[in-house]
């Protein structure tokens, strides 16, 4: 960790900066799997599936990176930079409680679901019926043996391809399908809500995703 600080030091230093630096992504370095960016002038650190300021990186190779910037696809040359980035746009949706839980409809990979807002899932949740009526394939995925309120039973670990909530879309997003009908709803776990922001005033969650 104390090489990768200080080599991120040395590029501050050495690395020339762009004049429209506000209003780029710059791919500066590729460092034991992660890329260093320059986003809005700030240098950031990012793996695979992680995302801030409103970039996610999805794709890393050796030469070039992959990120998502406001539901597009975007390739970066290591030391390139790619187009106009605009700093504190925003999509909002605000859930109203029901009956004490926060139910919200949404979609994965296009498909209709109903999705309640869980901030004790680690990730996103659903029954094997849901999994199957959306079209998901999981039992490709990693088998696992979880506890449910029935007792034991066999789930599988998949990456879903797109998740939306009002406006708000992610991508590549961790999820477990647990064989059976439960849970009820999908559960919107923190492997979706990590990537945003949520405000909770106890009767209204907003959540918000900056680009």
């Amino acid at each position: 960790m104390f090489k990768q600080i200080a080599l991120l030091f040395l590029l501050s230093l050495l690395m020339p900066t762009l004049q429209a630096a506000n209003h780029r992504i710059q791919l500066n370095a590729i460092l034991n799997g992660a890329a260093v960016f320059t986003i809005n002038g700030q240098q950031v650190m990012l793996n695979v599936n992680q995302s801030k300021h409103g970039v996610k990186l999805s794709e890393l190779t050796d030469t070039e990176a992959i990120v998502m910037v406001s539901g597009q696809l975007k390739r970066i040359k290591l030391g390139a930079a790619v187009g106009k980035y605009r700093k504190n746009e925003s999509t909002e949706v605000r859930i109203s409680k029901t009956n004490g839980m926060y139910l919200t409809s949404g979609q994965i990979n296009n498909a209709p679901v109903m999705f309640l807002v869980d901030t004790g899932a680690t990730v996103i949740a659903l029954n094997s019926i849901v999994a199957k009526q959306v079209g998901i394939d999981y039992r490709g995925g990693r088998r696992e043996i979880v506890d449910t309120a029935g007792g034991q039973t066999d789930a599988w670990s998949i990456r879903l391809n797109r998740v939306d909530v009002g406006g708000i879309s992610l991508y590549n997003v961790d999820a477990v399908v647990i064989e059976g009908e439960y849970p009820r709803h999908v559960l919107l776990g923190m492997s979706f809500l990590n990537q945003i922001q949520m405000n909770n005033n106890g009767l209204l969650l907003t959540l918000m995703q900056t680009y």
